[in-house]
């Protein structure tokens, strides 16, 4: 009868972090009572703390700031809409979790917080060496740009990999912000972001403790580009008949792009050395000294950062004619950035960077190809020409061989 008392308790606890808006958290640092410090309640409560979060800073966005404000449908600003559309979204999550707590379940959405712990867990490499430079290097990937440089290397680590797609997206956001001019609201997000990084190093260098976000898996540049590909094929097997489940295509596209690794990789390992810093394969402009260079080690990073140049001269020279605005150029950050993380991998195609590489390589192999074609009907023609011209001789020579024997 106490159990089942209890057992009620702990339910209707963990459906109260649902509903006591701004105080639930204090759920997560009970110790000595039984009914609040356990993980069903626990679990519960990060799920509404998440949801909460979520409906205070649409509010801030899109109501406060009225981010998208200035576009109209239907004499509804856009960001009123997208206000209404989020907040009837989440109020149907924040009581769908409240029922599944009333009912004794697990409400999934919790687990995007983790806390790790352990030597094991946390230890970067993997080299049985844990210390403080891999407490640093874990504080370091959640810094915007910072991380992308210093720990992309790492992104093989379950928990680096993790943190570097909060850190892109929370990257994301600061971009999209500045370009669009709302400062205010940006400096106020970039505030509460360092606050948390804040909180975090705190936490691991005093506890030992990661706090992590197990965000989608798609907020990850090379997932974006690999579900795309997934996605094409999916679209053509259904098409043409010979139809595959996702999950089968995925397998597949994961085995190939193993293999392209690999592939990539023995063809580059023996070739020679890049002399002097590695590095200015990513500044812009500065790279174009590399168009002079033979073939390296290091000729698909070459690619990649050619093209980041590529790119950001024609954004210079659509930003000259006031086509777009200048703010624009902070998103070459993100390219820069992870080129220079990932700049030990020398199999490494940038994600969207090396795919528009190779869109253009393939049209300047379609130009040679067909300049190559065209060259040859023309030696074809020529010699096609010289014969006529030489059978037209050669019948005017007999002609007037027998005209000359008549005579």
């Amino acid at each position: 009868m106490m159990e089942e008392k209890i057992s009620k308790i702990i339910r209707n606890n963990a459906v109260s972090s649902y509903l006591m808006f701004g105080i639930s958290w204090m759920f997560l640092f009970q110790r000595k009572n039984e009914n609040l410090n356990n993980d069903f309640v626990k679990k519960h409560t990060r799920s509404a703390l998440l949801i909460h979060l979520l409906i205070v800073i649409s509010i801030i966005i899109f109501g406060f700031y009225g981010v998208l404000g200035k576009v109209f449908i239907w004499k509804y600003s856009l960001s009123s809409i997208i206000l209404a559309l989020i907040l009837i979204f989440l109020f149907i999550v924040l009581f769908f979790g409240a029922y599944k707590a009333y009912k004794g379940e697990i409400f999934k959405i919790g687990e995007i917080f983790s806390i790790k712990k352990g030597k094991n867990v946390l230890d970067v490499n993997k080299d049985g060496n844990f210390g403080e430079k891999d407490k640093l290097t874990f504080v370091l990937s959640y810094i915007p740009f910072v991380g992308q440089i210093f720990t992309s290397k790492y992104n093989k680590n379950e928990n680096i990999k993790e943190i570097l797609k909060l850190n892109t997206f929370i990257s994301f956001i600061f971009c999209f912000l500045f370009i669009n001019y709302y400062h205010n609201l940006n400096q106020i997000i970039i505030l509460l972001y360092f606050i948390f990084i804040a909180f975090v190093g705190v936490n691991l260098f005093g506890k030992s403790e990661l706090i992590i976000l197990n965000l989608s898996k798609y907020l990850d540049f090379g997932e974006i580009i690999k579900l795309l590909k997934i996605l094409i094929k999916y679209l053509k097997n259904y098409i043409s008949g010979n139809f595959k489940e996702f999950k089968i295509l995925e397998q597949e596209q994961n085995k190939l792009d193993y293999e392209d690794k690999i592939k990539t990789f023995n063809e580059v390992k023996d070739l020679h050395e890049l002399k002097g810093p590695k590095k200015i394969i990513y500044f812009p402009i500065v790279n174009l000294i590399f168009l002079f260079f033979k073939e390296n080690k290091y000729k698909i990073h070459i690619r990649n950062g050619l093209t980041i140049t590529f790119l950001l001269i024609i954004t210079i020279i659509l930003i000259i004619f006031k086509i777009i605005g200048g703010n624009i150029l902070i998103l070459f950050l993100f390219p820069i950035c992870f080129g220079i993380g990932n700049l030990e991998k020398l199999y490494y195609k940038m994600p969207f960077i090396y795919e528009i590489y190779e869109f253009f390589a393939k049209i300047k192999g379609f130009f040679k190809k067909s300049k190559k074609v065209i060259s040859e009907k023309r030696k074809e023609v020529k010699e096609l020409k010289i014969k006529v011209g030489q059978e037209k001789d050669l019948e005017k020579n007999e002609k007037e061989t027998k005209q000359t024997l008549d005579n």
